[in-house]
């Protein structure tokens, strides 16, 4: 349920109203104004591209913290937070291992509400016309009022949800972790169509697959490893192809596709970026100058792939390699692009004295130029990094694996 401070809200928010007339224009960071575009979902839109037109002015300077962990006494585990920031109007969502989901102002850090859901959100959450929609481990669906964070409906799957919504037209598209895809009414969470691939297996693997959408098709990566397309409308399939084998264990390559000009671009059992004809399926290129964990792709022509210790750009019509960076930390977590720049998150241990009975496991963030792979910021942080990056308005942000939310803006003059 929602823990919100309307009454103190709507103060704070007449004090604003009443000064910012005379404050105009003083603060350090600017708000967020309409010519930036919203990181609203996992891999940043409908098409999952993972890039971000909005250009982010380096180096960076922590803006501020929250910690959204879960209180425990003892940890008997690695603690890990998978759900990544999104970014919309001003404000961040975030899910959490501590099964919350917060709505947390992107200026200043204050939470606007957050909402319990009783079991881990492990998918990213989705926000779009108002409403901000995610899944559980114990297989709920919800769909929240962005403003509030009241819920507005629920639906329950048959499996946990480690997916991240795809919202639409008035309709929310969401995977489970037993190969189903669902499509829901937006405004009332009514079933439209179930889509079930059939991969009927003793212990399933929870992929944490999201569907891609492009020209009225949606394009899913089931744990069978085959790519299908899919009448977003009907839930009629239209073409199925293989691209890798079973997944029997969760992995850390990326495996939702990514659509770019037409074209469904997934990473297949060899680690290889393929392109695949979104009309028809047919396979049109491979790029394996890297055993591909992650990539992105920028402008017209060129592709960015991160493997387990270097990152290279590649030009996708001739093949030739742009440039090539061994990561000074390693291994490689994922990436994402903002503007001008690619940033970088990976993971690597670090031992007190050098000595290894005194290694910790820390997380790097490192920006470097698109164009060149030269570095250009970077910082360690004292937690591993599983969730991916969001960039919006002007900042970037994280969620670190010991619970901590962290939010980077521009370095003031």
């Amino acid at each position: 349920m929602p823990k919100l401070c309307l009454e103190s809200r709507l103060a704070k928010a007449a004090l604003v109203l009443s000064v910012a007339s005379v404050i105009a224009g003083c603060a350090a960071t600017p708000p967020p104004t309409r010519q930036y575009s919203a990181w609203s979902t996992q891999f940043q839109g409908e098409t999952r591209s993972n890039v971000s037109p909005d250009a982010i002015a380096l180096p960076l300077e922590k803006a501020w913290t929250k910690d959204i962990s879960a209180f425990r006494f003892i940890n008997r585990y690695e603690p890990q937070e998978s759900s990544s920031p999104v970014i919309s109007d001003g404000v961040l969502y975030t899910g959490s291992d501590a099964g919350d989901v917060y709505a947390i102002e992107l200026a200043t850090g204050s939470v606007r509400w957050s909402f319990d859901a009783d079991y881990p959100v492990e998918g990213t959450v989705s926000t779009g016309d108002g409403r901000v929609c995610f899944g559980s481990a114990n297989g709920v669906f919800r769909c929240l009022d962005a403003a509030t964070g009241i819920e507005a409906w629920r639906f329950q799957t048959k499996s946990g949800i480690v997916s991240s919504p795809l919202i639409r037209d008035g309709r929310v598209w969401f995977t489970s972790s037993d190969d189903r895809l669902y499509a829901l009414s937006l405004n009332n969470g009514e079933k439209l169509w179930v889509y079930n691939r059939g991969t009927y297996q003793t212990v399933a693997p929870r992929v944490p697959g999201s569907s891609a959408f492009y020209d009225g098709k949606l394009y899913q990566l089931f744990s069978d490893g085959y790519v299908v397309a899919l009448s977003a409308e009907t839930g009629k399939e239209l073409w199925a192809v293989k691209t890798a084998p079973d997944f029997d264990t969760a992995l850390a390559t990326r495996r939702v596709p990514l659509v770019h000009d037409g074209k469904v671009y997934v990473i297949d059992g060899k680690n290889a970026v393929v392109a695949l004809d979104g009309a028809t399926g047919k396979t049109m290129a491979a790029y394996d100058a890297i055993a591909a964990y992650d990539f992105v792709i920028v402008g017209d022509r060129t592709l960015v792939a991160a493997g387990s210790d270097y990152v290279v750009a590649v030009d996708m019509r001739s093949g030739a390699i742009l440039w090539k960076k061994e990561l000074t930390h390693k291994p490689i977590s994922s990436i994402i692009a903002a503007g001008d720049h690619l940033f970088i998150l990976s993971n690597f241990k670090k031992a007190l004295w050098d000595i290894s009975y005194f290694e910790k496991s820390m997380g790097h963030i490192e920006a470097v130029r698109l164009s060149s792979g030269e570095a250009l910021w970077s910082e360690e942080l004292k937690s591993t990094l599983t969730a991916r990056a969001g960039a919006a308005y002007g900042y970037a942000a994280v969620v670190a694996d010991k619970g901590s939310v962290r939010v980077y803006a521009p370095s003031a003059p």
